[in-house]
């Protein structure tokens, strides 16, 4: 099979890895996610955030590239400058990083597992700046993201209306807002790769997410034995991800230990589903009725372009989900 060398697997991230990327939980406040129409503007306001970075560090900056949606003329975008900058360690913040600092920069992101990626934020004009080391991929990949849809409008005009349709979920956090355009992305870059004349790329089609919604049986009033119950969702999730799905389980407590509502909600909003059951123990209980209610227009708000699936039984959750998928 042939791969595109600028390919990766589908991944999201999960909440954890993003809050331990996170250089000072004080430098981060939660803030609604906005949406706009194009600006021209933008393209000013990369030469001044261009033109504070090369004062900063001057024969240091080996390349700066202005990338992400404000970068391609017609697109709405968060009004937030997208630069990536290379420099000749990325790792090596003494090097660079009190330069930037002194121009009014502050550090955000530090990940050292992700070829070394730093990101900092600017503020006048707003700007997401991400520093890089020379031969790192994701630059090359966020050129030739911007490229594609600087010359494919119809692509570009498809990702514009899922942006306004992420944005307007309510998310506080535009991390979360980013995986829940994960998937759309990750289908975009396949078209992209596809249509590169430089490599040859077969397609990779991701693995469906399916989010399973249950009763967690441990924490279910008894008495009651609820290992037989564990056990068959247990073997549920191992046959999914045989059959090739990237299932994951949110089961939650009836004892009090759960606000089930934002649990589900977290849950819902951690990554794009293509698939969500709700269990047979929360639907078919006449006195979790309410419950049952709340987490189906969760899943409206949350995963709106998800199948829903219905299981009878834990044995019956790979069948449901087969059935709504396929």
């Amino acid at each position: 099979m042939a791969t595109h060398p600028l390919w990766n697997p589908f991944e999201t991230p999960s909440m954890e890895e993003i809050e331990a990327a996170r250089v000072s939980i004080g430098a981060w406040t939660p803030q609604s996610v906005e949406v706009v129409a194009p600006d021209p503007s933008w393209p000013a306001a990369y030469d001044v955030a261009r033109g504070q970075i090369v004062a900063a560090l001057g024969e240091r900056v080996l390349s700066i590239e202005h990338v992400g949606s404000t970068s391609v003329p017609g697109l709405w975008a968060k009004p937030m400058i997208d630069v990536d900058l290379t420099v000749a360690d990325s790792g090596d913040e003494a090097a660079w990083l009190p330069d930037l600092e002194a121009a009014g920069f502050t550090l955000r992101v530090r990940e050292p597992e992700w070829e070394e990626h730093r990101c900092l934020r600017g503020e006048e004009p707003a700007v997401t700046l991400h520093i890089f080391s020379p031969g790192a991929r994701e630059p090359r990949r966020h050129r030739l993201f911007r490229d594609w849809l600087r010359t494919h409008a119809e692509d570009r005009d498809e990702y514009a209306a899922v942006k306004r349709e992420v944005a307007a979920r309510g998310f506080a956090d535009v991390m979360r807002y980013n995986n829940a355009k994960g998937a759309f992305i990750y289908d975009l870059y396949e078209k992209v790769f596809a249509g590169d004349p430089s490599h040859d790329h077969d397609p990779h089609p991701r693995p469906p997410t399916v989010l399973v919604i249950g009763l967690d049986p441990y924490r279910v009033l008894g008495p009651w034995d609820p290992e037989p119950v564990a056990t068959a969702i247990e073997a549920a999730t191992v046959t999914l991800a045989e059959r090739g799905y990237d299932a994951t389980n949110c089961l939650v407590g009836l004892d009090g230990s759960d606000d089930i509502p934002a649990v589900v909600a977290t849950a819902l909003q951690s990554r794009p589903w293509d698939c969500v059951l709700v269990g047979g123990g929360i639907r078919k209980q006449a006195d979790l009725l309410e419950v049952f209610e709340e987490i189906v227009n969760l899943v409206r708000r949350h995963a709106p372009h998800a199948a829903i699936a219905f299981n009878s039984t834990p044995e019956s959750i790979v069948e449901a989900v087969d059935r709504a998928v396929r």
